[in-house]
């Protein structure tokens, strides 16, 4: 990293001066924000359509959590200290999270288990490239180049005021995408 140098008018033709920054103490930083999740799901009235194809979802027992309103936004927010603990936990040389006494190993199968997810059989590319637009991609966003949250939601807000079946499966998939991308992205 290089240090900057002063660009001021009153020192033309001197030596610049380094100016010396102090490191700062680094934390571990996150972005999932549940609180916020929470509040938005309060705000939405599934039909029991849409319910049916959220149930096939890998994050049903939470969408119902949220639906359901068992979850307060108040209690939902992050905390630093728990993730940090939690991050903690983790040793990088024996690969396990020490809890309590224990060192547990989690494999894949054991991330398929608790997220609901399954990996698939190839390696995921995280290159950067163009990826051609789906049925559903062309239907909903057209006009994005980007799925950020609000795009998302106001998509979500529009999938839920139709009544077709592509409908109901893409309110699915926008709750999916929006989950992953508040919580996990």
């Amino acid at each position: 990293m290089s240090t900057p140098t002063s660009k001021d008018s009153s020192l033309r033709g001197k030596k610049p001066v380094k100016l010396h920054r102090k490191r700062a103490h680094y934390s571990i930083q996150f972005r999932s924000n549940l609180s916020s999740v929470v509040s938005f799901f309060q705000t939405l009235k599934f039909n029991s359509k849409q319910l049916l194809e959220l149930q096939k979802t890998p994050f049903w027992y939470l969408i119902q959590a949220l639906t359901t309103e068992r979850m307060d936004p108040k209690k939902s927010r992050k905390s630093d200290d728990d993730v940090v603990a939690i991050i903690q936990c983790y040793n990088e040389k024996t690969k396990t999270f020490t809890v309590g006494k224990k060192n547990l190993t989690f494999t894949t199968n054991d991330m398929t288990l608790i997220f609901g997810l399954d990996g698939g059989k190839g390696a995921m590319s995280l290159r950067y490239s163009k990826k051609p637009k789906s049925t559903f991609l062309r239907r909903r966003f057209q006009k994005d180049t980007r799925l950020t949250g609000p795009v998302l939601k106001n998509a979500l807000v529009k999938a839920m005021k139709g009544k077709q079946p592509t409908d109901f499966k893409d309110v699915a998939i926008i709750v999916t995408l929006y989950l992953c991308l508040t919580l996990f992205f």
